[in-house]
């Protein structure tokens, strides 16, 4: 995996009082990073390998699939000894502050959340917001950052997480790692042991989506990374990401994303580091 990495400088500055973005990205480190004092911002990091990390003092084993919120300052350590994989976003401003004890959301505390999809989207709406007008909505951008903070209270809470059938989270990993696929929604429902009626309506009512939209989520998201992160053809992104008509993908992506894939690519396009 390539790294990204997205620095905004002052792009958005007569926000900074209410909330502002400062970084946002993705990337596959080596080893541990370390970062003794910290930053002036707080730090929402999602892990999708497992780490280990300082927390109040102690260093602390936290397993893959993990949430976790720093506020600003705190002395900064997390790794892997064989590397890892992170996806995170610095925010700053005085509205965080009350976002957090507003919403419950827990800090310096690990949060499960079993899949890197709904970190992901966020930072892609959050980064698309920035970056494709010249001054961004503000209201938009803090509604964006606030759904994030919320959305990660919610995982926090044990009966939310209870709430939701296991066969139906079974089904929506296999969505995830199996995407290339060519899926059939009776496919994803055996994976569930349920009939593709009901398991639709199940799945649709625990996540909000219906199943064939979520791969259709998951298939863009997988695309849009690989526009940013490699030279690839188009048609065979779409390939690799389980669409076997390039011409649909591109009608797909047009509506979901609001843009071509050939016009995203340019648009969107970071130098990668090193």
């Amino acid at each position: 995996m390539r790294r990204l990495y997205r620095y905004f400088a002052n792009e958005h500055a007569g926000a900074v009082n209410a909330c502002a973005v400062s970084s946002l990205g993705h990337f596959k480190r080596e080893n541990f990073f370390r970062l003794a004092e910290g930053r002036d911002a707080w730090l929402v990091i999602y892990f999708e390998t497992p780490v280990t990390v300082l927390l109040r003092g102690g260093r602390k084993k936290i397993s893959a699939h993990s949430v976790l919120v720093f506020p600003p300052g705190t002395p900064l350590y997390y790794g892997h000894e064989r590397g890892f994989r992170q996806y995170w976003i610095f925010i700053r401003g005085k509205k965080i502050a009350h976002w957090m004890k507003r919403h419950a959301v827990p800090v310096e505390t690990p949060v499960a959340c079993r899949s890197a999809a709904f970190f992901a989207e966020a930072l892609h709406r959050i980064d698309e917001e920035l970056t494709s007008r010249d001054t961004p909505h503000p209201v938009l951008l803090q509604n964006m950052i606030e759904n994030l903070l919320i959305e990660i209270a919610r995982l926090s809470e044990p009966e939310t997480i209870r709430a939701v059938d296991q066969r139906l989270l079974a089904a929506r990993r296999f969505i995830e790692t199996h995407f290339p696929e060519p899926l059939r929604l009776k496919d994803i429902a055996a994976v569930a042991g349920f009939s593709p009626f009901r398991f639709s309506r199940a799945f649709h009512a625990a996540f909000g989506a219906a199943p064939v939209e979520m791969l259709i989520r998951v298939r863009l998201g997988a695309a849009r990374e690989k526009l940013l992160t490699t030279t690839n053809r188009i048609g065979d992104i779409a390939f690799d990401v389980g669409f076997r008509d390039p011409g649909y993908f591109s009608k797909l992506f047009m509506r979901h994303v609001g843009q071509s894939p050939q016009d995203f690519r340019r648009s969107k396009k970071v130098p990668s580091r090193a």
